[in-house]
Parts: structure tokens; sequence; C-alpha cells
């Protein structure tokens, strides 16, 4: 789920959040590196990425981010509130890229 937004003077940025089959990709750090390395390069190094998954800690127990079990139905509530996050109500949609909606879901 992405959701495209400009907030006061920070310019345009995304919002997004990745599931990965675990069994294929591991190490959500390094997977938010990657992300951030290949966002400064379609910026030319004009782009800023910022990752949770870098500072986990912070959430303690009701850490909803990283390597997340299937059957955990108790970590359910700190995703839900994760996501929750990054689609708020308080930053509205400025911009709207030409053709697509304000989320979307890659394949």
């Amino acid at each position: 789920m992405e959701q495209q937004d400009r907030n006061d003077g920070r310019g345009y940025h995304i919002h997004a959040v990745y599931f990965f089959n675990d069994n294929e990709v591991r190490g959500d750090v390094y997977k938010a590196i990657q992300f951030g390395e290949l966002w400064e390069d379609i910026t030319h190094g004009h782009g800023y990425m910022g990752s949770c998954n870098h500072d986990k800690e912070r959430y303690g127990d009701e850490c909803g981010i990283g390597r997340i079990e299937r059957g955990d139905r108790s970590i359910r509530r700190y995703l839900h509130k994760a996501v929750k996050y990054l689609v708020k109500d308080a930053q509205h949609l400025r911009l709207r890229p030409e053709g697509r909606d304000a989320c979307g879901r890659g394949s």
C-alpha cells in the first residue's frame, strides 16, 4: 500500500508499507536500506528516505513492523496501528499523479 501526499514545505513524498514472504526476503532493515539507495538513485540524490525499521526498539512490545509471523494474531493490532499512521487523515492529498489513485497496491 502506498499513499502519496505533500507535506508543508517538505515536497512530494510517499508513505509505503511492503509485505514480503520471509522465505524469499530476509532482513527488513537491509531491505529498507536497499529501498533508500534506489530512491536516492531515482531522485539523483535529492530524495529523502526514512525507515521505521531502523529503530524498531522504540516501539517496545507494541512493535508492528519487521518480521511478523502469520499466525501471531496478537501483533496484528500493532501492525494496524503502524499502517493507520501511514495513511492518517491529518495529511491531505494536495497532488494526485495523473492516472493514479491516492492509495495504491502493487502486484
